[in-house]
């Protein structure tokens, strides 16, 4: 991608900045420390293959407008979208993929939550409960929505779970969320932890009427990374959040975190969970950097840009993971090694919509991935093509799946 000169992407740019501006204020206010950044890698030697003439193999269309953020697919067909606009919504993909115009793709999603004035992050699918835990961005809260047995669904209970605080005025900035056996955990981008708050209803009630006592509320901790993850004051660093293995491989306290800042993924392992009635500090965690994202190039083309990785969805084979890489527009397919303390870059994907829908780049700032019965799902949140500081009324959105075999 070139250089952001457009009103949209100045916009962008300034969006940043302010959130950016926000946190330094915060960090300053509460004297938070945060590990020095390393310094940067040098550009990669060996580039990856990339096919840009490759196409897409199908397309989830969403509401226009609709400034789609994750995703979380359900059971069957569902598919759950969060919002930077505050919204909840649930598509039926078979519908949307089947939509030939913004307007069927609207009539195919149904609002199931608003949060106003709350951009929403990331989200997860808890097929045992049928519920949705939704990170709550700026808010510094996780939100959960129960939801109704049967379609079209709606949400039967929301109980919002106020982050833990390393100190008072230091408000969490909820990104992404990763459910484990019986705790949901958030990353805090614009500090170096990893919240947790628990997995069951009765739980996440009795933390959040807790907690609107003024009291301590219970199973609701922070971990702090330590300095094995390097950060920068004011930016935003922690973001994507997986298992180290898929499924969690028998491990579930053992993560990949992504650095957005920083350009790295690194491994974090997280302390026993906290026994009942333990503080907020819920101990220490191990992080160690398994991949230094260098500047990567396409096709001995062009500059040598930056990788600012994202989200992260684990791929078809065992140390196959996607990262996404949002100012690029692309997906990178990384190789891990059995032992997960390196990894190397095996193929940046950037396909091209089908000819009848313009060609244009398939991938555009990435935000969410999902692999799913062999395809790779990519949600296109257009941030470079209208920031979610701007209205985006008439801003197309979509979901694109990806033969990566056909890609790389």
């Amino acid at each position: 991608m070139g250089v952001m000169a457009s009103p949209a992407r100045l916009a962008l740019v300034l969006s940043l900045v302010l959130l950016s501006a926000a946190a330094a204020a915060a960090a300053a206010a509460t004297g938070a420390r945060i590990p020095a950044a390393a310094a940067a890698p040098a550009p990669a030697e060996a580039e990856p293959t990339y096919k840009a003439d490759a196409r897409v193999s199908a397309v989830i269309r969403l509401p226009n407008g609709s400034k789609a953020k994750s995703m979380a697919f359900g059971n069957g067909t569902d598919l759950f979208i969060t919002s930077l606009g505050g919204e909840v919504f649930h598509i039926d993909a078979a519908a949307a993929a089947a939509a030939g115009d913004p307007a069927a793709a609207a009539a195919a999603a149904v609002t199931l939550a608003r949060e106003p004035g709350t951009p929403l992050t990331g989200v997860a699918y808890d097929a045992a409960q049928h519920a949705l835990f939704v990170a709550g961005s700026g808010s510094g809260t996780a939100i959960v929505y129960f939801l109704t047995p049967a379609r079209p669904y709606a949400v039967a209970r929301r109980v919002a779970v106020r982050l833990a605080r390393v100190r008072g005025w230091q408000t969490p900035y909820a990104n992404d969320v990763l459910l484990g056996p019986d705790s949901a955990l958030l990353t805090d981008s614009f500090a170096p932890l990893v919240h947790e708050v628990p997995r069951l209803e009765r739980d996440l009630v009795a933390a959040s009427e807790a907690d609107a006592r003024g009291g301590p509320a219970p199973s609701v901790h922070f971990h702090r990374l330590g300095p094995g993850f390097p950060s920068t004051a004011a930016r935003l660093n922690a973001n994507g959040l997986v298992f180290a293995r898929a499924g969690g491989g028998g491990a579930p306290r053992e993560l990949l975190v992504s650095n957005f800042d920083g350009g790295y993924v690194a491994r974090v392992s997280l302390p026993p969970r906290p026994a009942p009635g333990a503080g907020p500090d819920g101990g220490a965690a191990n992080s160690s950097v398994v991949a230094e994202l260098p500047p990567l190039r396409a096709a001995g083309h062009g500059l040598w840009p930056a990788v600012r990785p994202d989200c992260m969805a684990h791929g078809e084979a065992g140390g196959v993971l996607y990262l996404s890489d949002n100012f690029q527009d692309r997906v990178l397919r990384l190789q891990l090694d059995p032992e997960l303390s390196s990894a190397r870059v095996t193929c940046a994907i950037a396909p091209r919509m089908p000819e009848s829908v313009g060609g244009s780049a398939a991938v555009r700032a990435p935000t969410a991935l999902a692999f799913r019965e062999g395809r790779l799902w990519v949600l296109n949140a257009h941030m470079l093509d209208c920031p979610f500081v701007l209205p985006c009324k008439g801003q197309a959105y979509e979901i694109v799946g990806i033969d990566p075999a056909a890609v790389c």
